[in-house]
């Protein structure tokens, strides 16, 4: 298949979940939010499971934290239950929440939660966009 006919096929980009729910999604869409993954699947016909999207929303990184911004500042495991058994007596994490994380933690490591947030990480990521 050239080229042409492959960026022609790619017009939709339908995903299916394990559900079997499929999704279309626009080509410029996929290009424009994913351009890695729009890259790869033109060079390639094989099907590709994705499990989510992460969607920033910056500003509200910023003044909302969420439980794993916390446990990324984390230096060991230890501090991470810390952080977990203090939100989860003021209550701003649900039991089962609670439950969930902790075991992650255990499981895949607090490096599964993104690159640590070290001292000044906000400076540098959003220091310009003011």
């Amino acid at each position: 298949m050239g080229k042409k006919n492959k960026e022609k096929s790619l017009k939709k980009v339908i995903i299916d979940s394990k559900k079997g729910v499929s999704i279309s999604y626009n080509r410029e869409d996929i290009k424009k939010k994913l351009p890695h993954l729009f890259n790869e699947l033109k060079k390639s016909n094989q099907k590709i499971r994705i499990n989510g999207i992460k969607d920033s929303d910056e500003i509200n990184e910023l003044f909302n934290p969420k439980v794993e911004g916390f446990i990324r500042r984390c230096s060991t495991q230890e501090e991470a239950y810390e952080i977990l058994d203090f939100l989860l007596k003021r209550a701003e994490i649900s039991e089962k929440e609670y439950n969930y994380l902790k075991k992650r933690v255990k499981n895949e490591g607090i490096e599964n939660f993104g690159e640590k947030k070290t001292w000044g990480y906000y400076e540098r990521k959003y220091g310009d966009k003011r």
